[in-house]
């Protein structure tokens, strides 16, 4: 078989596997991918992206997160001796390094027909409403939007964070373990995304938001190469998220301390 024959049959293997999740013509998606958990030398970043292309079309939109951080970088004996887990580095909006995104949100972002969003928390998008969503994801939850979870879990879902205005001012300082002094010193945390925690309460509390949208059966379950991955639509979970938020809030990110919730 040659190149081009291999490329279509990618193609019709992940175009059969994205309409089997739930991918279809006219759908507005947020994605988000791990190329390694896909774990099939047959499939490269472009057979992703363009297949999806294809299955939802140009009356549908596809969006991923374009934020400029590093993968990350190699720790040091110092580093491992004050607490740190990993450490990311803050790129220049117009870099051309490979991004904690993942190949292929890296790819997709450089595409000639993708819009790019400004800023540290940027989106890139692509298709009939792309304008639309890289300007305020909110558009994409409120729009019937859908996420596509390849390999990863919902601690990556960027639309997640749109419905934190619910958490308390107060609270915010209790989700993460505070940053030891010597990091501080060490690291200028404008420079530097630093993590001192495997696991803090913020990602317990999504976890537990997935695990809730799971049992109410809002999420479907299949793989795309050798990736498990997920598909939902945004608003039934955020939704999950942002009443937990308002009436669960203590329970929710294993909050002791805290005398109200965020309703009151």
């Amino acid at each position: 078989m040659d190149a081009f024959g291999a490329r279509g049959e990618n193609m019709n293997k992940i175009m059969f596997e994205l309409t089997s999740i739930g991918i279809h013509e006219g759908l507005s998606v947020e994605v988000h991918s791990s190329l390694k958990k896909i774990n099939d030398v047959n499939i490269q970043p472009n057979n992703i992206i363009d297949s999806l292309k294809s299955s939802v079309t140009e009356n549908g939109s596809i969006v991923m997160a374009a934020f400029p951080l590093s993968k990350c970088l190699l720790l040091t004996d110092k580093d491992i001796s004050i607490g740190i887990k990993s450490i990311k580095r803050w790129l220049p909006e117009q870099h051309n390094e490979r991004s904690d995104m993942g190949i292929i949100a890296d790819i997709f972002s450089r595409c000639q027909d993708t819009v790019i969003g400004t800023g540290q928390h940027r989106m890139a998008a692509w298709g009939i409403n792309a304008d639309l969503y890289v300007n305020d994801l909110m558009n994409l939850i409120k729009n019937n939007g859908y996420a596509l979870l390849i390999g990863v879990d919902i601690r990556k879902l960027t639309a997640m964070h749109y419905v934190e205005n619910n958490i308390p001012e107060d609270i915010w300082p209790k989700l993460f373990s505070p940053m030891p002094k010597e990091v501080e010193d060490l690291y200028n945390l404008n420079e530097f995304f630093i993590t001192t925690e495997e696991l803090p309460k913020y990602h317990k509390g999504w976890l537990k938001v997935q695990t809730i949208a799971e049992n109410k059966g809002f999420i479907k379950r299949g793989k795309i190469g050798n990736a498990e991955s997920m598909f939902f639509n945004i608003n039934e979970v955020v939704s999950i998220y942002e009443n937990e938020l308002k009436t669960n809030i203590n329970e929710l990110f294993e909050i002791e301390d805290h005398p109200t919730t965020a309703s009151t």
